[in-house]
């Protein structure tokens, strides 16, 4: 049987879900705004260590291999994004670190239009679509907040596997 403090989480949820359609048909989401990617914030870190690739409005974004996104760690502030490049594996994906903690819709939009532009850079085979990542993300920041599934929705995982499986947060 259902108790009362789970039957409130899945109704907020879907309050949420529904509030997410509203935002998700109000916006142009699906082509790369390549005027709003900045250059990265000037940080000094050791030589060693990878540099931010790009900035969104609330920090820089990293963008690595598991080794140089975790030797970066350190150094980085609260609001800045790590990406871990998987994009050469048999399923191409870009892992974002603590993807809960980005809020705005807008912001995730920036760095997804920052990761299509890396992607381009470097030939890579990932092909998720800006609308299917922004779902994919939604939700699963959406989870997290109602404290579902946390240890599989702190990060977001945006492979090719998943491009339509996250349909139900979007209106076309």
């Amino acid at each position: 049987m259902t108790n009362n403090n789970t039957k409130w989480k899945y109704r907020c949820l879907a309050v949420a879900a529904t509030a997410f359609i509203a935002l998700n048909a109000a916006h142009s989401l699906n082509t790369v705004d390549y005027n709003r990617i900045r250059a990265p914030y000037e940080i000094e870190l050791p030589d060693d260590v990878i540099k931010p690739y790009a900035s969104y409005s609330l920090g820089n974004v990293y963008i690595g291999s598991y080794r140089e996104i975790r030797k970066i760690t350190p150094y980085v502030e609260y609001n800045d994004v790590l990406v871990i490049d998987e994009t050469n594996s048999a399923n191409p994906n870009f892992h974002i670190i603590n993807s809960y903690r980005i809020l705005f819709l807008s912001d995730k939009k920036d760095i997804i239009d920052i990761l299509k532009r890396y992607d381009v850079e470097h030939n890579n085979t990932w092909n998720r679509s800006i609308r299917s990542s922004l779902n994919e993300w939604t939700a699963h920041n959406l989870l997290f907040n109602f404290d579902i599934k946390t240890d599989h929705t702190t990060d977001v995982d945006l492979d090719n596997n998943d491009e339509t499986r996250f349909k139900i947060f979007t209106l076309k």
